[in-house]
């Protein structure tokens, strides 16, 4: 069995890789160009399950050649991988959507978390820096100036991060109706919610048992993943009350959010859109609290 856990935002499908082969009784996983490896105990860090090495084929070309040298492994007991585009996924979802169904078309399993939360995933999720959310921005804003200073590029973020989000929604929407009806789709906020329930889906539709010794040994695991996730998504929870303390210069300390170059920038665009309002910064230099930002509030 080969089974690719695949999604277009950091969502929890390397957990969900884990767990795969955790609950089935897994000890050892397949791993390109290493071959058998241990499979880790516990995968979770402060904010994901990165210490699992999954196989993670960057492109479509790459897919194919995965499960090509997969193929050729015994692979009785499962070996699975998560394919990603690591950039570009707003024009290139079509393919997406067609380079899945050609998976399910050479014996492949595929489950996909679905984005549903109007929200820009950040750097917290993934490991990554602003510099390259601000360069996939770019790509998929191809008629915005490189050169443009930080300060005038978070005011054109604010403007349109949340509205891309949206229509990101509805484009995600349209294509998924395009995937074959063997793919397994799971959102977001029901994997996040009841990831116990959510796996023993996946195992269901895919014929296989969780042995009961291993899910014991993996509540608590997911336990701490899944609090480890809601505390990334506590900012994007807050906006609302974030925004008000703005509004009324209230003295709410930012620092605790951690604030990614997108984060800040969805602030703006939450206090246009929740009121109306707008922040007229000086400089590249972005105040992490409340009532500094309520200073500079047109």
């Amino acid at each position: 069995m080969i089974v690719a856990f695949t999604s277009l935002s950091p969502a929890g499908a390397t957990f969900m890789d884990w767990s795969w082969h955790w609950l089935k009784g897994n000890d050892t996983i397949w791993k390109m160009n290493e071959g058998w490896i241990p499979l880790a105990q516990d995968p979770t860090t402060n904010d994901n399950a990165h210490t699992h090495r999954k196989n993670h084929p960057e492109d479509f070309p790459d897919w194919h050649s995965f499960v090509e040298s997969a193929k050729e492994q015994d692979h009785q007991n499962g070996i699975s991988f998560y394919p990603v585009l690591r950039s570009n996924y707003g024009t290139r979802l079509n393919e997406y959507v067609d380079n899945i169904n050609r998976l399910i078309s050479t014996g492949v399993q595929v489950v996909v978390i679905k984005k549903t939360q109007e929200f820009p995933y950040g750097s917290w999720r993934t490991g990554n820096d602003d510099h390259y959310d601000i360069e996939s921005f770019l790509n998929e804003n191809p008629d915005i100036d490189r050169n443009i200073s930080k300060k005038d590029l978070r005011v054109l973020v604010s403007l349109r991060i949340l509205p891309q989000q949206k229509d990101w929604i509805n484009k995600i929407d349209k294509e998924f109706g395009k995937l074959s009806d063997s793919v397994m789709v799971i959102n977001d906020v029901d994997f996040i919610k009841d990831t116990e329930k959510s796996m023993m889906d996946i195992f269901t539709q895919q014929g296989l048992r969780i042995i009961d010794k291993r899910l014991e040994q993996w509540r608590p695991i997911k336990a701490k993943w899944n609090e480890n996730y809601s505390k990334g998504l506590k900012f994007y929870d807050n906006i609302p009350s974030i925004v008000e303390a703005i509004v009324n210069g209230m003295d709410e300390d930012l620092t605790q959010y951690n604030l990614s170059f997108f984060d800040e920038c969805v602030i703006m665009g939450s206090l246009m859109r929740l009121q109306g309002r707008r922040l007229v910064l000086a400089d590249d230099f972005f105040p992490k609290n409340t009532k500094e930002l309520h200073k500079i509030l047109k």
